[in-house]
C-alpha cells in the first residue's frame, strides 16, 4: 500500500510493507503492532477522538512508512528535529489505512492456532 501525502509543504510517500515492520523495530527497538494498537485507541466508531490520539507514536509509524518507502530518510530524531509543522489531526484522519496496514491478516492461520494462557497451558479445551 502506498500514499503521496503533503508535510509542511512537501510530497513525501508513504508506504507500508512487512519491510516497515523491519524498519520500525530497528529504529526505535520496539514491535510496531504495539504502536499501532494505542493508534486505534483514537477511533470510536467512524470518528477519531482528538483528546485519544498518541502523537508520539503516529509520528513513528509515520516516520516508519516514509522510510519504508525512501531509504535516504535521516534518523526519527533528526527528522522530527527538522519538521516546522505537523497537521496531526488531518494526517491521522487521512492516512489510519496506512497508519494501521500491517495489522491485517489475509491468513487462515488463526483458525488453527490453538490458545494459551500465560502458564502456557491449552485453554478453551473440554477434558
Amino acid at each position: 500500500m502506498q500514499r503521496t501525502i503533503k508535510i509542511a509543504d512537501k510530497e513525501v510517500t508513504l508506504k507500508a510493507t512487512a519491510y516497515t515492520l523491519v524498519v520500525y523495530q530497528a529504529e526505535f527497538d520496539e514491535d510496531m503492532f504495539i504502536a499501532q494498537d494505542k493508534v486505534l485507541k483514537a477511533i470510536n466508531g467512524d470518528e477519531v477522538v482528538i483528546s485519544k490520539i498518541d502523537t508520539l507514536y503516529t509520528l513513528k509509524i509515520l516516520w516508519a512508512l516514509i522510510k519504508t518507502a525512501d531509504e535516504s530518510l535521516p534518523s526519527f530524531n533528526d527528522w522530527i528535529k527538522d519538521l516546522p509543522e505537523v497537521p496531526m489531526v488531518e494526517l491521522y484522519s487521512d492516512n489510519i489505512s496506512l497508519l494501521t496496514a500491517n495489522m491485517i491478516t489475509h491468513s487462515d492461520i488463526a483458525g488453527s492456532v490453538t490458545p494459551k494462557n500465560a502458564e502456557g497451558t491449552v485453554t478453551g479445551k473440554e477434558e
